[in-house]
């Protein structure tokens, strides 16, 4: 395994390990989730440390995991998606 894979699944994995802490701590602050939640996706769309060929499937499967941890209600959704 290449050095760049090895790094590309070390920060695939913190940021995955990222949204379950900040899940754990804002269990019921709506307003903490959101702000956990758009840094998170702000990293993961910053971090260019992907593969070319596989920078889609890894940056959608991660925006998927942290919406699915990270559930916040619907009017804060539609504020995430216009930032």
């Amino acid at each position: 395994m290449s050095a760049t894979r090895i790094y590309t699944l070390y920060t695939l994995s913190l940021i995955a390990v990222l949204a379950a802490k900040f899940a754990n701590e804002a269990k019921s602050d709506t307003v903490k989730r959101y702000r956990f939640k758009r840094n998170l996706m702000r990293l993961v769309l910053q971090k260019n440390v992907f593969p070319q060929e596989e920078r889609r499937i890894y940056i959608s499967t991660l925006i998927y995991f942290i919406d699915y941890l990270l559930q916040i209600p619907i009017d804060l959704t539609r504020k995430l998606r216009n930032e």
